[in-house]
């Protein structure tokens, strides 16, 4: 049996599908080309803001503090959204001026993405900050989860700290210097975004394999 010519395939229509199939391997690589930019550019401006320090922040000269005396984690390593946090807290006066009762100096424990170079690394050195501060002892103990860049709610610590008197003790680690929308994305800021959560699973998980009461 032959095919007439009417039942033939026409050349054109041979030449639209490899257009079509061209189409869409130039867009998947344009569209691909323009993430990798994008990622890029976000990359190199919040990796050089992360390693600024706000006007007006200053190396904490408490040893209850990561970054400052004794810490087991450097200044430099924080990033500036762990600076902020260490940097700014409210002092013992302060406490003690709205119960009007004798308060501790809060307990601020912060490890950066620069400061090991894996997220169990940070989570290690994280739960020797706490070891080290006396975080275990205090009345409150908060694993805080940042945002991507590393930022925590001020309003949200220092009430937690007024609440308690200063009693207090709150940890966190840095899993990314991007904006959370973003970091989700990427790969790019030091660890893939199941960092996000591993950030607070690891210390907990440090904590309750620690010898003693520890948290609950």
């Amino acid at each position: 049996m032959s095919l007439t010519p009417s039942l033939l395939p026409r050349p054109w229509l041979f030449e639209g599908i490899i257009a079509g199939f061209g189409a869409a391997i130039g867009y998947g690589l344009g569209t691909g080309l323009a993430f990798n930019a994008f990622i890029g550019a976000a990359d190199g401006i919040y990796s050089s803001s992360n390693a600024t320090t706000t006007p007006g922040v200053t190396q904490p000269v408490s040893a209850s503090r990561s970054g400052g005396p004794e810490s087991l984690v450097s200044w430099d390593s924080l990033g500036r959204e762990g600076r902020n946090f260490v940097g700014r807290e409210p002092t013992t006066a302060q406490l003690t001026s709205l119960p009007g009762q004798p308060s501790k100096l809060p307990i601020r424990v912060y490890v950066g993405l620069d400061s090991a170079s894996t997220a169990r690394d940070r989570a290690d050195l994280a739960v020797r900050e706490l070891e080290r501060t006396g975080a275990f002892d205090r009345s409150v103990l908060v694993v805080a989860g940042a945002t991507g860049t590393g930022w925590l709610e001020p309003q949200s610590v220092d009430s937690l700290e007024y609440m308690w008197n200063g009693d207090t003790a709150i940890a966190t680690i840095q899993y990314s210097y991007l904006l959370s929308w973003i970091s989700t994305w990427s790969t790019r800021s030091g660890q893939p975004t199941p960092a996000a959560s591993s950030s607070t699973r690891c210390p907990l998980a440090g904590a309750r394999c620690r010898p003693g009461p520890g948290p609950s």
